[in-house]
Order: C-alpha cells, then structure tokens, then sequence
C-alpha cells in the first residue's frame, strides 16, 4: 500500500524552496507514494501550478488554516503586519502517513499530528535575527518582525520537543537548533539546484556589461552597503551598472513598501540614477536568471545571515561567473562545504564592497565550476529516507503495525 504524503505549505513559497518541492516530489518512487498538497486561499493557485507540472497524480487539498496576523494601532486607526503565521489544525493530520512542512517557521502545527512531520527550517533569521529586523523597519515592520519571531521559536519549541524530524540547510543552522532549542535536527544539504541544462530565457534591457546581485530586499540582503559602495565607484569616476534582481526588488522601482520606498530613495539620495547606475528586474524565473548570471561580469552577495542569495551565487559559480561573498561564518561555511573560493569582504564595510566590485569588473571570464554533491537525485533520496521511516514511526506511535 502506498504511503500517503502531503505537502503542507500555505505561503507564497520562495523561488528557491517551490523548486525543491517540484524536485523532490518528481523523484518520489509512484508505486510508493501518493501525494497531496494541502494549502488554501491564494497558496491553492501554486498548487495547482505545481501538480500540472508534474507527471504523476497529485492531489490539491483545500484545507483552511488558523490566520495569524498583528495588528499595530496607529493613533485611532489598525494597521495589519505583512507576513502572516498558519496555524495549521489537527485535522490536517488525520489522513496523511506523513506530512512534509518545506518552511515550518511560517506554520504552527497542531500537537496531535507532530509525530508524522518532517520539517524544513529554511534558514533561522527570522529569530536569530529579529531584534536587528525591528530595528530596520517602521512601525508596522517592526511589529510584523516581532510577530514572525514569536511565532517561529513558539513552532520550532513545539517541534523540537517532539518526535517530528528537523531539516536543516547547513551544519551552521543545524548547530544554531541543537544549541537554541536543544534538538538534533536531520541534517540534510540541500545543493543548489543547477542552471546548467536548464534554457535560457531573454531577458530585454540588460546592459552591457554589469555585477548582478539576486536576492531579497529584506534588511539581512543589505542593499545598502552595497549601494554605497556604487556610489563610492561612481563618485571615483568607475561607474559600472549594478542589476538588482530577487524577492521585492520589483518594489525599489515602484516605491512602494517601507522597505522598497527606502531603497529607492537611498539610490536618489546617493546621487544613483536608475536604470543607468542601477537596474531593477524583480523575480525571475529560473531561465532568466540564467541568462542574467552568464552575461554579467560577476555576482556580488552583500547578506548579512544565510538566505537563498547564497543559493543563487551557487549557482552562478556553476555558470562560471566570478562571485564576491559577504565573510561571515554561515556563507563561509556553505561555500566551503562547495569547494568554492568566492572573493571576501565585510558586509558593512563600504569601501571593500567597492573594491571587489572592481575586481569583479575586471576578472577574466572562468570556466564552469565542477561543483561536488549538486545532483537533484541525491537530495531526494534523503527526503524519500526520511519520509519512510517518519512514516513507520508514527504508525507505531498510533499502534499501527
């Protein structure tokens, strides 16, 4: 009898985190397996997108969740925070052999169904971090920073004391969980998915010659030092364009959001003209971004804690592109564990930013990188290894033999 695994997942799934779900999920043996999605409200329009991908049966479960959502009063008036947590109820569990959290830190689950999950923890900043998030936003981000954070330590202190199996993206985070909430997570290294045999795809409007940096506009991207350090370039006569591309990027052209409005006015502010110093392309599909990485001249990775930017100059490495890294300890440890010597330099330090811009600028083209450990069908197979024996473990807690 096939063994009955749904996917839970109610947020807009990153770039990052949706191709590791359609990757694995087409990798699970069909005769063992079957599979569900479980989302509602807008999350059922991903999946839906996902299983028509697919070439095997999947179920779209409509099942709501518990909305979590701050409220900040403003004088007479309530504002509601961004990102909201899902409480996700115990009847969600009631099918399943299995139930798979890709990001637990944006869902609560209920206790009674602990036994049968295998959780992703993506990355830890949004508690590692939170107080440096609240401090970066206004009133209503720095509510929905806090909000965030409450909620993630209340889930993963929930799962942490039960049988449910962690997964961690990198021995740093897998430390950071055993030390913080005392559990021995699942280690399992997911590499960066490749962009070699993947199609470009055109993407207009790209300068000639320029440094891509692909990732949010949240605080910990650190869009700012970077963008000083252009400014510095421009002033010094070594003007050379710099393409933003990722999560919110989109709202540095338009304006909107605290953080988007900010960004650009830093770039007004700094003497910076858009889509000449500074060019802004949003999101992008896997294929575009593919084609971005290979007609740069380098890629630059200004972060200030592990996210998915190291995951995308993984990948540029994989194309041959020249990659700067901010020298800190998670992004020194992931490029390490790749075999990858990425250029260093302090994420605050404007000046060092500046000058490995340059080098970049002036780097000779490099041969694709030969990366260790990037295959697809080994990061399966670890979840297909976790999702049996979390199977056979909750049917022996249920007395199920």
């Amino acid at each position: 009898m096939a063994t009955l695994l749904h996917v839970v997942d109610y947020t807009g799934s990153d770039p990052q985190t949706a191709r590791l779900v359609e990757e694995v999920l087409a990798r699970l043996p069909a005769d063992d397996f079957a599979i569900g999605i479980v989302s509602s409200g807008t999350g059922l329009e991903r999946a839906h997108a996902l299983a028509g991908k697919l070439t095997r049966p999947i179920e779209v479960i409509d099942t709501p969740a518990l909305i979590h959502r701050f409220a900040v009063a403003l004088g007479p008036d309530a504002e509601f925070t961004g990102s909201p947590t899902y409480e996700v109820l115990g009847d969600t569990f009631n099918d399943p052999d299995v139930v798979w959290f890709p990001q637990l830190q944006f869902h609560l689950p209920a206790h009674r169904g602990l036994a049968k999950i295998v959780a992703g923890i993506p990355d830890v900043s949004l508690i590692e971090m939170a107080e440096f998030l609240a401090e970066k936003g206004g009133t209503v981000e720095s509510a929905s920073a806090t909000g965030l954070a409450a909620m993630a330590d209340m889930a993963l202190r929930r799962v942490a004391a039960s049988p449910a199996r962690l997964v961690a993206p990198s021995r740093r985070v897998a430390d950071y969980l055993a030390k913080i909430y005392g559990c021995s997570p699942a280690l399992v290294t997911v590499p960066t998915p490749s962009l070699r045999d993947l199609p470009a795809e055109p993407v207009p409007g790209l300068p000639p010659r320029y440094i891509i940096y692909a990732g949010g506009i949240g605080p910990l991207g650190n869009h700012e030092s970077l963008l000083m350090a252009q400014a510095r370039l421009k002033s010094g006569g070594q003007a050379f364009p710099l393409v933003l591309a990722g999560e919110g990027t989109a709202l540095i052209a338009s304006g909107t959001t605290h953080r988007g409005a900010y960004l650009k006015a830093l770039i007004e502010h700094l003497g910076l003209i858009p889509g000449e110093d500074v060019h802004v392309l949003g999101e992008l599909t896997p294929g575009a971004l593919k084609t971005v990485f290979s007609q740069s001249s380098g890629a630059v990775v200004p972060v200030l804690a592990e996210d998915d930017a190291l995951l995308a100059a993984g990948q540029a490495a994989e194309l041959g592109v020249q990659i700067a890294v901010s020298d800190m300890p998670g992004p020194r440890e992931y490029f390490t564990r790749r075999g990858l010597s990425p250029l260093w330099f302090r994420p605050g330090a404007a000046d060092e930013i500046a000058a490995v811009l340059g080098a970049l600028r002036d780097a000779a083209p490099r041969p694709p990188a030969d990366l260790p450990n990037a295959g697809w069908d080994e990061v399966a197979q670890s979840y297909l290894t976790l999702f049996r024996e979390q199977a056979i473990l909750a049917a022996s807690q249920s007395g199920v033999h």
